[in-house]
């Protein structure tokens, strides 16, 4: 687990980074390095929702707990503004990289169910976010998912 906050900032109306992963018991800090006032609206569901508002050059800071899915986030002032943040109890997660990419290091030998979900598609696999799409792990083994084909949202 980090140490250091994670941390999202609004410099330019927009959020910094858009997508937001941490772990359960990490530290959420919410920026506002912007000259003009902005809230950070964040639709958790096992933890209690928030929506506090940051005025200019200031920041909040909470504890969130694990979701089963990322949830919203929003700025009521400014509404283009929109990111997601996923808050996990376990570390076997993961964000693309710019090509696709993703690499989830040392989850043990099981089977499992792993969840892909899309920024505007939703979720990327038969069974969409209740299913998920089973996977055998094995020890000392390296596991290819192959290749996801992006689905444009209906």
């Amino acid at each position: 687990m980090r140490q250091q906050p994670v941390v999202i900032d609004q410099p330019c109306c927009q959020f910094e980074p858009r997508i937001t992963l941490m772990r359960e018991g990490e530290t959420l800090e919410v920026k506002n390095s912007s000259p003009v006032s902005h809230n950070a609206m964040m639709n958790f569901v096992l933890g209690k929702a928030q929506n506090p508002q940051i005025p200019a050059g200031k920041s909040i800071t909470l504890k969130p707990v694990a979701e089963h899915r990322p949830v919203g986030l929003s700025c009521g002032i400014h509404k283009w503004m929109g990111g997601q943040i996923g808050v996990f109890n376990h570390p076997y997660y993961a964000l693309t990289k710019e090509d696709g990419t993703f690499e989830i290091m040392n989850a043990p030998a099981g089977n499992y169910r792993i969840f892909v979900m899309h920024e505007s598609a939703g979720w990327q696999h038969a069974g969409r976010a209740v299913a998920g799409q089973q996977i055998a792990i094995k020890a000392n083994q390296v596991l290819d998912l192959g290749t996801y084909d992006y689905k444009e949202p209906d």
